[in-house]
């Protein structure tokens, strides 16, 4: 991935956030549900097509993508040079931006071979007639630079906001918005290193439904690693905090590695990729080839020992941390399994650890039971602690005793455990045979 999908990847998430508000008032109120939900749906993809902003941005999109995909940089700053948009597509940006040329270049040769490549998308004001929808996007900044024959690379871009507005009934909100990396290129063609995503907050309003979500300080890291002719994907995920209001939950973490990739079939992924961005296949024949080139690069990876591995899922709640941590892969694959998927069940190779404090449980149990006891009580009365706690209790023990009977969870020292593997065919839960509850009755 290179910064410049930034440019995108920033309109398109304004686009889904827009869409979803589209939703909000599209259904007539005197359709039954489900056909309103279906109408509520069918308008919003409708108006989203066909709003300025979508049309916009695909056209313009659609030009920048020669540009976006060529990681060469010397032929990409004779793009850079050349690039102009389209009179059709400068007609579509200009009620967008009030400019019809928005995305500014600035390029730098040095002395020594490194190539500098800047670029500002302007801020985005836009109000739909139709939809009344309004969109504001604070400009877009980054920075591309190539280094030592160009075979490095560095790249940052920042978007301090995004706003959506639904005459002040719904409201999407982000801010602090950035991303840097830096590569190395290596055999087979592909580059290799890290990279971060940060996105400091995000608040979703709906005014008539009472809703409130808040997430803050979320870090995305990945690393590309290169383990001789084999390829290691690790991601790293973190968010600070979830608040819905009436309660919250964080950190919550997640860590794992796709390993033993391919590293040839997945260099010939990535051209194959550039040759059918850069082509007018109609669409019939691009999902084709694309399922095609998945095909290819699926059983490589399969072959060559291709895993997930579940470093950590976890998520905390009051102080309370709950999570699991794993391994998924196959053994002994074969390409003529690709065709015939089930034959894939008797080779996956997994194994699970769960673990999460019972204490926790009972946490979830006080919520939910002072809320319903809370909703049923009289007029002038109140919910004492100890009601909660017994009946809190009594929930708790009642959730975990079929569990615990046929043996799906342990409990040691407080805390609730689980290990679930599949080898072979055979699925085992705490090391031994998984009993469904018919088979106790």
């Amino acid at each position: 991935m290179k910064t410049q999908t930034i440019y995108r990847s920033t309109l398109l998430g304004a686009l889904l956030l827009t869409a979803t508000a589209h939703a909000q008032n599209a259904a007539p109120p005197q359709l039954p549900a489900v056909v309103a939900d279906a109408d509520a749906a069918k308008r919003a993809v409708d108006n989203l097509t066909n709003s300025e902003l979508f049309q916009g941005f695909t056209a313009a999109s659609n030009e920048l993508t020669p540009l976006l995909i060529n990681d060469n940089p010397a032929s990409k700053l004779v793009q850079i040079k050349k690039f102009d948009f389209s009179t059709e597509t400068k007609k579509k940006l200009l009620p967008l931006y009030g400019s019809d040329h928005p995305l500014h270049f600035k390029t730098r040769i040095f002395k020594d071979g490194q190539a500098e490549i800047s670029y500002v998308l302007d801020a985005l004001n836009h109000r739909d007639p139709k939809s009344r929808v309004t969109t504001q996007i604070s400009a877009l900044t980054g920075k591309s630079v190539y280094r030592k024959h160009n075979t490095q690379y560095g790249g940052t871009a920042s978007l301090p906001s995004i706003h959506v507005d639904v005459e002040n009934e719904v409201q999407f909100y982000a801010h602090d918005i950035t991303y840097t990396e830096n590569q190395t290129r290596k055999d087979p063609g592909l580059w290799f290193g890290r990279a971060e995503f940060k996105l400091g907050h995000l608040s979703v309003d709906v005014v008539k439904k009472d809703i409130h979500l808040k997430v803050d300080d979320t870090v995305i890291k990945t690393d590309v690693k290169k383990r001789g002719t084999l390829v290691d994907v690790e991601v790293d995920s973190v968010t600070q905090s979830i608040n819905w209001g009436g309660d919250q939950l964080g950190p919550v973490h997640s860590a794992y590695r796709f390993s033993n990739i391919d590293g040839k079939a997945l260099a010939s992924f990535g051209e194959s990729q550039k040759r059918i961005a850069q082509s007018k296949m109609p669409a019939d024949a691009t999902a084709a080839t694309t399922l095609r080139m998945f095909r290819t690069l699926g059983i490589a990876t399969l072959k060559s020992g291709g895993a997930l591995d579940i470093q950590d899922v976890s998520v905390q709640y009051h102080g309370m941390t709950a999570g699991l941590d794993g391994r998924v892969g196959f053994d002994h694959v074969q390409d003529a399994d690709w065709d015939a998927p089930m034959s894939l069940l008797p080779k996956l190779n997994l194994h699970i650890n769960f673990h999460a404090p019972k204490d926790l449980l009972m946490e979830i149990s006080r919520r939910v039971v002072r809320s319903k006891l809370a909703a049923e009580a009289a007029p002038g009365s109140t919910v004492s602690d100890p009601m909660v706690e017994d009946a809190a209790l009594e929930v708790t023990n009642k959730l975990l005793e079929l569990p615990l009977k046929l043996k799906w969870l342990r409990l040691e020292h407080g805390t609730l455990l689980s290990t679930l593997d599949f080898i072979g065919g055979n699925l085992t839960v705490n090391g031994e045979p998984f009993r469904p509850p018919t088979a106790n009755r």
